[in-house]
């Protein structure tokens, strides 16, 4: 899918002669990476229907801003809806007071003050959760989004499935 979408973005000529060397016609280049994009856009929102952001009065913390941060509340918002939890930003050391207008923590400040915290990194995931367990937040309360044999990253996501919204 990621190949397919890299491809809509080539000039005419070079994409119909990718899509006539790999595909009997376009209408069934359109149909696989239709049914590809399905089967992304219901494994995403399965996904993100997890993660806590709807719950009113709860306080959840996303460790870790920038582009991956945008790409996953960007594809919450269009694929599920409204955040509704007490937004904030978890960081390793802080270097600012707020980030898109929510509050700014260091992980050293969030244990007791955030009820969960959704780790928004793919390669760092691990260190960042282990950093968390280490200031003293409950391992249960730390949410990883990625899982053994992903292959794609929410940023490649957003960018395949996501329409572009305010953070």
């Amino acid at each position: 899918l990621t190949v397919l979408h890299e491809v809509e973005k080539w000039d005419g000529k070079d994409k119909a002669l990718f899509i006539n060397q790999f595909w009997d016609s376009e209408e069934q280049y359109l149909a696989i990476r239709q049914d590809l994009e399905l089967r992304l856009r219901i494994e995403i929102t399965g996904r993100l229907k997890e993660l806590p952001f709807h719950k009113e009065g709860c306080r959840v913390g996303v460790y870790g801003i920038g582009r991956h941060t945008e790409a996953i509340l960007n594809l919450y918002r269009s694929l599920i809806g409204e955040i509704r939890c007490g937004l904030h930003f978890i960081v390793t050391e802080k270097t600012s007071d707020t980030y898109a207008n929510r509050p700014v923590l260091a992980v050293s400040e969030c244990e007791g003050f955030v009820d969960a915290v959704v780790v928004s990194s793919r390669i760092y995931q691990e260190e960042m959760k282990q950093n968390l367990i280490r200031e003293g937040m409950d391992e249960k309360n730390v949410i990883l989004l990625y899982r053994q044999g992903d292959i794609c990253d929410f940023i490649t996501i957003n960018e395949i499935l996501g329409k572009t919204s305010e953070l």
